[in-house]
């Protein structure tokens, strides 16, 4: 596992984030699971060789009537084959609590019928529900398919059948789509708004002016995760210049940021120009029949350097001859 997934994952896992995620992503707003019973299954270990195998978070939750075992698989890229993945992760949970009956069942001896040896499971044995939410954060918007319909070749022919074709729905919340994030707490705001606006400096920078409240002053965790999906290496590096112990000064980080780009796009621009200019330069004297070794004289520089611009140039009159 990456180290995105890493923090994500470890950030996500509290309890009163991923009821608000599973309650946003999957409820649509109601406030349906209370993070209090919520409790923690052992989480896969993501070795290389069963990345596709496991899921990145796993709970079970228990609110008296019914049984719920809810995944969220963290994506930052879409997965093309996201339903096939999901379905397969989803039928592995219930073949593991149907070994689980069946073990338990072998325990007791308590298996009388010829249909009960025969499945290991009784009439009155029941498998709980399982529901995985994929949360993409990802800048791109989701094109991925959403069902296993979406991933089918089904011809013509068979179009008129088509729901007689078993589906597999998935459920995928898209941050970078989400026009609000009032029904969050503050962390999940500052990391969400983070994710949704990273990738244009200047919306960024609005979303943290509108909220500075929540990015003055924030918390090791917070700033980790930040660090983890940040895109731009000058933003981590002044997120770790703007750290003082376990507070990151995110407002201030942002500010230098910007001014870094600033001063990186003005010499960029300086570089440029003086780029430019040399080979006018170069290309002039070119023009007039001087060698290279002329070129390098007359501009005071090393043969070496002239010949790169030289071979640019002639590139160029080719071109455009």
């Amino acid at each position: 596992m990456g180290k995105i997934d890493n923090a994500i994952n470890d950030y996500v896992a509290k309890p009163e984030r991923f009821a608000q995620i599973v309650n946003y992503g999957i409820f649509h707003g109601e406030n349906v699971m209370d993070p209090e019973k919520l409790k923690e299954m052992e989480r896969a270990s993501r070795k290389k060789n069963t990345a596709d195998k496991t899921r990145d978070i796993v709970k079970l939750y228990d609110d008296k009537t019914c049984f719920i075992i809810v995944g969220v698989e963290n994506q930052n890229k879409i997965h093309y084959l996201m339903p096939l993945r999901v379905m397969d992760y989803d039928v592995r949970s219930y073949e593991e609590q149907r070994k689980e009956i069946a073990r338990s069942h072998y325990e007791k001896n308590n298996l009388k019928t010829p249909e009960e040896l025969l499945s290991r499971f009784t009439k009155e044995d029941r498998l709980k529900p399982v529901v995985t939410l994929v949360v993409y954060y990802g800048a791109q918007p989701w094109d991925g398919a959403k069902e296993l319909h979406d991933l089918l070749d089904i011809s013509a022919e068979m179009e008129p059948y088509r729901d007689l074709i078993e589906n597999y729905k998935i459920h995928v919340m898209e941050i970078n789509k989400m026009d609000s994030f009032d029904e969050f707490s503050d962390d999940l705001k500052r990391i969400f708004g983070f994710v949704k606006y990273q990738s244009n400096q200047d919306k960024l920078k609005r979303y943290v002016s509108e909220h500075e409240g929540l990015f003055e002053e924030i918390p090791e965790e917070d700033s980790d995760v930040i660090q983890a999906m940040a895109d731009s290496k000058q933003l981590v590096k002044q997120i770790k210049k703007n750290r003082e112990g376990e507070v990151t000064y995110m407002c201030k980080a942002i500010k230098d940021w910007e001014q870094t780009s600033i001063r990186i796009g003005e010499k960029r621009g300086e570089e440029r120009g003086a780029e430019k200019l040399l080979m006018n330069q170069v290309r002039k004297k070119i023009l007039k029949g001087k060698l290279i070794e002329e070129i390098a004289d007359e501009l005071e520089m090393s043969e070496n350097d002239i010949r790169k611009v030289y071979q640019l140039v002639m590139e160029q009159v080719k071109k455009s001859a």
